[in-house]
């Protein structure tokens, strides 16, 4: 990827995106939604292309990708395992392509169901394991765990830790992103950002290191204004050519929201500690119980939608933050000159 620019039509989404993805890589793309991460993986598959730049693939390189609309692309005549098989590597077997149907929850007559009478689910995780199953050098997945109860999300992320070739993958799934992803690349506000470390990395830094100290400019925060109307309000204040701010009563509030952010980051922080301990606890208790397993499968997903929801509030309140600190900065500089 050299110096692309990605969009659509006159709408430029990401500019001067510049990356070479190397063989081995496994790529988590984060950011928030609307941001461009879909509009990234489309280009890396060659789905779209860029406006500004080349998107090159090397040589022999064939790409697997998997979109939500990759399932209309069955045939509808065919059944689960034909249609696993149709563009499967030369080198698979049926029975490993009926091993792929089972880790994706079609067993038994499963297997010869027509896809015309399948749910939506269940033909996007024929077109998922018809995608694992060309094992193509890279594979650029875009919401892939979409519609996968937690066994199959299980079976997914060890086929994809365990796989040799390239993973590019976009996900809501905050567990599945820290297993799989072993680089970084952020998309925030029109740039794709390159972070060499896994995804606890990243999140450290996002708090604490230097991707904490990044500044954000009045332009670049317009997108964000729905949800930071609060923080907006006072940023206009402090920035407004017409009104000369209170200065102590506006760096009072800001002071005061500022706190508060803090302290959620730290409490959500010790959450997040905790509730991964008990889903690591969880996992091992599945492996070796020979009852009992519903109950544990039940409290795994409940703690993995909480970790979800947690990590979301803990991005927003981060971006609240560095907005809080911005406008801070703002009024300082005024109240010097």
């Amino acid at each position: 990827v050299k110096n692309v620019d990605l969009g659509y039509q006159d709408k430029t989404i990401l500019t001067g995106v510049d990356y070479i993805l190397q063989n081995s890589d496994h790529v988590a793309v984060v950011g928030l939604n609307g941001a461009g991460k879909t509009t990234l993986l489309k280009a890396l598959a060659g789905a779209l292309p860029p406006l500004k730049g080349q998107v090159e693939t090397g040589l022999n390189v064939t790409i697997g990708y998997y979109a939500q609309h990759v399932a209309d692309s069955l045939d509808p005549k065919g059944t689960v395992l034909d249609q696993m098989m149709s563009r499967a590597h030369p080198d698979i077997t049926p029975q490993n392509a009926l091993d792929m149907a089972g880790s994706l929850l079609f067993s038994g007559n499963d297997v010869q169901k027509k896809i015309s009478v399948l749910s939506g689910g269940e033909r996007a995780r024929v077109a998922l394991g018809r995608i694992l199953l060309q094992r193509a050098p890279c594979l650029i997945l875009d919401e892939p765990t979409n519609h996968l109860d937690f066994q199959t999300v299980e079976a997914l992320t060890q086929a994809l830790d365990n796989y040799s070739g390239t993973v590019v993958v976009v996900s809501h799934d905050r567990g599945f992103i820290r297993r799989i992803g072993r680089k970084i690349i952020e998309i925030n506000h029109g740039k794709a950002t390159v972070y060499p470390g896994t995804y606890d990395d990243y999140v450290w830094s996002l708090q604490n290191g230097a991707l904490a100290k990044r500044e954000i400019s009045q332009a670049e925060n317009e997108g964000l204004a729905a949800r930071k109307s609060e923080i907006s309000s006072r940023s206009d204040d402090v920035n407004s050519p017409k009104e000369k701010p209170n200065y102590k009563e506006t760096k009072k509030n800001l002071d005061r929201d500022l706190k508060k952010c803090e302290r959620f980051l730290a409490d959500a922080d010790k959450s997040l500690t905790e509730l991964n301990s008990r889903l690591l606890s969880l996992n091992q208790a599945i492996i070796g119980a020979q009852s009992g397993q519903s109950d544990i499968i039940t409290e795994i997903v409940e703690v993995q939608n909480k970790i979800s929801s947690i990590e979301a509030e803990w991005f927003a309140t981060v971006e609240k933050k560095e907005e809080l600190e911005k406008s801070l900065k703002n009024l300082t500089e005024k109240s010097l000159s």
